[in-house]
């Protein structure tokens, strides 16, 4: 028999016992209840990623009433998932140890893209810059219309975007999946928000709506590969007044003087990296910078020195950005009576006019590029366009890279470089670069195939290289260049004017890699044999380069093992050079959510 006092401590302790059990089972009842909404919760989170991701697509096609019907419904789901995980339980659990953390994702999830549905969006369909009809010049008040609603947007954007990086992560796969998707797709929507913003804001100003501004447009020869795009293949000085957009002169660049002195100084760390190529003095070399802040005011310099004339910016497009354009102005005619289209625009200008005029016929090459800017810059000076077609054309080709745009008013300039038009080298994380540029004077770079793989781990250490601790990741940066030109193509394409007696068809190119800041090299391999490179630096980024030779048909494998700063939350910024073929990436990252993110968009479309 149990003793008074054993008695006793059971009839208080049953309480206790009572309360337990009760509190256990209180738990357990929630958490039934949390596993069932959890199904909805994530059935509506997903059902409205899928409907963020359409009205992005349906917003980069122009197509407003589809993206419009695509934020409804998102709207409907993402609101469904807040509310659920709003609720008193929700909150609760959220409090608890081991599995608060993961509530509270589920729980910021929601809000985040409720707060995408609800503020961002919205504005961002609301916003149409299209014309109702084309008059031959570009009407800036849809633009001006347009600034407040996507400050807004930007904002909220920013705020949402703050809010998942200041929550913890639980590290359960499919929750982590579920925000990896989200941090994607908003930092996708950040750049469309991005863009748009840059063109509401800029737009009214470069298109002489106050006031009338004059550029110098290069137009270039990526068959002679050069970082901003190829060589200057012929100029034109384009007059902007009130939206009209005039060619008030083109010139082949046999007009175009070289100065006996730098026309600019661009800096000691520019000039550690270019003077040998005389960069500032000489139009040939003077776009061997990938930065176009830099490019820009040299070419309007070098402009200035000659003429006295001073332009308010500069304009670079290539046989890309043309064929893109006529794919909204409908085919032109030159005056030898070529027909100029969308689909052989490319072909006719880096191939077919070698073709024509195969020997030391510059004159005649010259007057083809002449002819087509004419035809194309006539032809959007006319009424009957379809407006909608246009902004889509010229969006992609500076989403592309194969239309950049410089100005010299300070505060319109600040914004370009936020913009993939604005071509500036920006980077804060890991980045990647590859660019070949024609050391030999061929014509041979319409026919390069460049295949890049970025092989990376993370080292779980953290360096200090004079900037505080960084962590890092090693990589391996295989470039595979191949020498694809055919036989028998004209020799003024496949000959050498930097040596004599080299063999036919052999290119000379200059090849770097540009990597983050304060990236460093552990080794370099050329063709499987260890190789010497060159490692300088460009607007704080790395730059590695060599000098190398391609014979016809050849095919070469630099590969260079590097560390960079990088945070495996931190994608690597992959920038296109603008070339006619877009290169074959591959990157892998072992530990990165999402590995990449590209700077440039190919530009759909184009061959």
């Amino acid at each position: 028999m149990l003793s008074r006092r054993a008695r006793r401590w059971r009839r208080r302790g049953r309480p206790v016992w009572i309360a337990l059990l009760a509190l256990s089972s209180l738990l357990l009842l929630g958490s039934l209840v949390l596993a069932f909404q959890l199904r909805g919760v994530s059935s509506d989170l997903s059902d409205a990623a899928d409907d963020l991701r359409s009205a992005q697509s349906a917003i980069a096609d122009g197509d407003l009433d589809a993206a419009r019907r695509d934020v409804a419904t998102a709207r409907t789901h993402s609101a469904a998932a807040r509310d659920t995980t709003d609720g008193p339980l929700w909150r609760a659990y959220g409090r608890l140890p081991l599995v608060g953390t993961a509530v509270n994702e589920v729980r910021v999830v929601s809000t985040a893209l409720a707060l995408t549905t609800d503020e961002v969006l919205p504005r961002l369909v609301a916003v149409d810059v299209q014309q109702s009809r084309w008059t031959g010049a570009i009407d800036s008040t849809p633009f001006v219309k347009a600034q407040v609603p996507l400050r807004a947007a930007g904002a909220a954007l920013a705020r949402t975007r703050d809010l998942l990086v200041r929550t913890p992560s639980a590290r359960i796969t499919p929750l982590g999946d579920a925000r990896d998707e989200l941090e994607t797709a908003l930092r996708s929507l950040s750049q469309t928000v991005g863009e748009a913003s840059v063109a509401a804001e800029v737009v009214p100003s470069l298109v002489g709506s106050d006031t009338p501004r004059r550029y110098f447009l290069a137009l270039q020869n990526t068959a002679e590969a050069r970082a901003t795009g190829g060589l200057i293949a012929t100029f034109g000085i384009l007059r902007a007044d009130r939206g009209r957009l005039v060619l008030e002169r083109v010139g082949s660049t046999q007009e175009l003087v070289d100065t006996e002195s730098p026309a600019l100084d661009l800096g000691d760390e520019y000039d550690r990296r270019y003077s040998r190529f005389e960069t500032t003095s000489t139009w040939r070399a003077a776009n061997l910078s990938p930065h176009l802040p830099s490019v820009g005011p040299l070419l309007t310099a070098l402009w200035e020195r000659q003429t006295g004339q001073r332009l308010d910016g500069a304009v670079l497009a290539d046989p890309v950005a043309l064929s893109l354009l006529l794919g909204a102005t409908g085919p032109v005619s030159l005056s030898d009576g070529t027909r100029l289209t969308e689909s052989n625009a490319v072909e006719t200008l880096l191939a077919g006019v070698y073709r024509r005029f195969p020997d030391r016929q510059e004159a005649e090459r010259n007057s083809v590029y002449q002819d087509a800017a004419r035809a194309v810059f006539a032809r959007l000076g006319r009424p009957g366009l379809n407006p909608r077609r246009l902004v889509d054309r010229v969006g992609r080709a500076a989403a592309s890279g194969h239309l950049q745009v410089w100005s010299a008013e300070p505060d319109v300039e600040a914004q370009l470089v936020q913009s993939r038009v604005g071509g500036a080298l920006l980077s804060a994380g890991p980045y990647l670069e590859v660019l070949t540029q024609d050391v030999g004077g061929t014509k041979l770079d319409y026919y390069l195939r460049r295949a890049v793989t970025y092989d990376a781990r993370p080292t779980d250490e953290a360096i200090d290289l004079g900037e505080g601790a960084e962590f890092e990741e090693e990589a391996e940066v295989t470039v595979r260049l191949t020498n694809a030109a055919p036989v028998n193509l004209p020799s003024y394409v496949t000959t050498r004017r930097d040596v004599r007696n080299a063999p036919v068809g052999q290119a000379k190119t200059w090849l770097s890699v540009y990597l983050g800041r304060r990236a460093t090299v552990l080794g370099a391999t050329l063709d499987g044999r260890e190789v010497a490179v060159e490692t300088q630096t460009e607007r704080g980024l790395t730059a590695v380069s060599l000098f190398l030779t391609l014979d016809r048909g050849q095919a070469r494998s630099f590969v260079l093992r590097v560390r960079q700063p990088a945070m495996t939350s931190q994608p690597l910024r992959v920038r296109q050079q603008p070339r006619t073929r877009q290169d074959d990436v591959v990157v892998r990252r072992q530990g990165a959510p999402v590995p990449v993110e590209l700077v440039y968009a190919p530009p759909s479309g184009t061959s």
